[in-house]
């Protein structure tokens, strides 16, 4: 894409955030479990990331043959290297994929998506 302005390129999207990782784990008196996921933010990238976008899937088995594949998103600010995820289900296998995305004037840059995968702990593992 050539840019607006001769002499100069415009910027590259935004790196894939790095280190993602299950940094805490809790499960709460109700039975669901919070965890918080966590990430390196980058090093002076070209355009600061505005946000980050945050998917997290899981796998439900029932009585039906094809087990459903449910899916949540939320979003969080472009300077905070954490996500909550809360009311999750014990001792589920779960996907998180992230992606960061920065604007440049009107054109959306989106980086490659990072995924985590972890399974949420069941509360006989915790002691009260």
């Amino acid at each position: 894409m050539a840019s607006l302005f001769p002499g100069v390129t415009d910027p590259s999207a935004p790196p894939a955030p790095a280190n993602l990782q299950l940094a805490n784990s809790t499960v709460n008196s109700d039975g669901t479990v919070t965890v918080t996921i966590a990430w390196d933010l980058p090093e002076e990238p070209d355009i600061p990331v505005h946000h980050y976008k945050v998917f997290w899937s899981w796998t439900v088995s029932n009585k039906s043959l094809v087990p459903t594949k449910k899916k949540r998103r939320k979003t969080t600010d472009g300077l905070q290297n954490f996500v909550i995820l809360e009311r999750l289900q014990p001792d589920y296998d779960y996907t998180v994929e992230l992606q960061a995305i920065t604007y440049w004037g009107q054109t959306r840059l989106k980086s490659a998506k990072v995924s985590l995968h972890f399974t949420s702990p069941h509360p006989t593992n915790y002691s009260k």
